[in-house]
C-alpha cells in the first residue's frame, strides 16, 4: 500500500507509449495497443474490487488489491480521466485503513477531490467536518481514555462516511471485465443446460426403444413375424 500511496502523490501516473522504432514492427505496435486497453479494463476492475474490499472492511484483501493496482500503474495502460478520479478517490479510502494516518495528509487529498470533482462547499466542508473531528477524538483518546467526548468516536462510523461519500463521486458501477465474466458464465450455464436436455432426451429415447424392444420380444408372435421375415 506503501507504493500504492507513492505514486499516486506525485500525481503521474506511469503511461508507457510504444511507437514502431520501439518495438519494430507493425505485429508488436499491435499488441502493445492490445495490451494497454486490457491493462486498462483490468484497472477498472481493481479499482472496483478495491471499493468492494473496503466496503467489506476486508483490509488485507484491500491492501493486496492496492498492490495489484500499483504493478499495473507500472505496465502501459490507457490512461482516462475516469480513471484518474478513481484513483484519486481509492487512495483518499486507503487513508482510513490506518487510523494513524496523519490528518494533513487526509486533508491534502480531500482538497484534490474537490478540484478534481468540483465539490459543493457544504459537502466539503461536512466531510472535512468529519474527518478533523475523529482525527481529534482519536488523539484525544490516546491522550485521556476517560475523556467524557470519547463515546462519540467510532472510527468504523467514519470509515463508512467516507466510502458513502467516495461512492456518491465515482458512483458504483460494474466494470467492463466484471461483466464480460457475467456473460460469459451465463453463456456457459446455457450451454451447459442445453447438453443436459439433449443428454436426458437421448436417455429418454434410448428407454424407450428399449422398452419397446422388450415389449416385442416377449411377444410369440411377434417372434414368428420376425422369423418369417428373415
Amino acid at each position: 500500500m506503501e507504493e500504492f500511496t507513492r505514486l499516486s502523490q506525485t500525481g503521474v501516473r506511469p503511461k508507457l507509449l510504444c511507437t514502431k522504432n520501439q518495438v519494430g514492427g507493425g505485429a508488436d505496435v499491435a499488441f502493445a495497443d492490445l495490451e494497454r486497453v486490457v491493462n486498462g479494463w483490468t484497472l477498472e476492475f481493481n479499482l472496483h474490487c478495491a471499493i468492494k474490499a473496503f466496503r467489506a472492511g476486508q483490509h488485507e484483501e484491500f491492501c493486496a488489491i492496492l498492490n495489484v493496482i500499483t504493478a499495473i500503474l507500472n505496465r502501459p495502460y490507457i490512461d482516462t480521466d475516469e480513471i484518474g478520479k478513481k484513483l484519486l478517490t481509492i487512495q483518499f479510502l486507503s487513508k482510513f485503513e490506518n487510523d494513524a494516518t496523519p490528518l494533513e495528509s487526509v486533508l491534502k487529498i480531500l482538497d484534490q477531490l474537490k478540484a478534481e470533482f468540483s465539490i459543493g462547499e457544504d459537502l466539503f466542508q461536512e466531510v472535512r467536518g468529519a474527518v478533523v473531528e475523529q482525527k481529534l477524538l482519536s488523539a484525544i483518546r490516546e491522550k485521556n481514555s476517560s475523556h467524557r467526548d470519547l463515546h462519540l468516536f467510532s472510527y468504523s462510523n467514519l470509515k463508512g462516511k467516507m466510502l458513502l461519500f467516495a461512492e456518491s463521486l465515482i458512483g458504483n458501477s460494474e466494470p467492463f471485465l466484471l461483466l464480460s465474466a457475467k456473460t460469459s458464465i451465463s453463456r456457459s450455464s446455457e450451454v451447459q443446460d442445453e447438453e443436459l436436455r439433449m443428454d436426458c432426451s437421448q436417455e429418454v429415447h434410448q428407454e424407450r426403444q428399449a422398452s419397446e424392444w422388450n415389449k416385442s420380444s416377449s411377444n410369440p408372435i411377434d417372434k414368428c413375424y420376425v422369423c418369417s421375415n428373415r
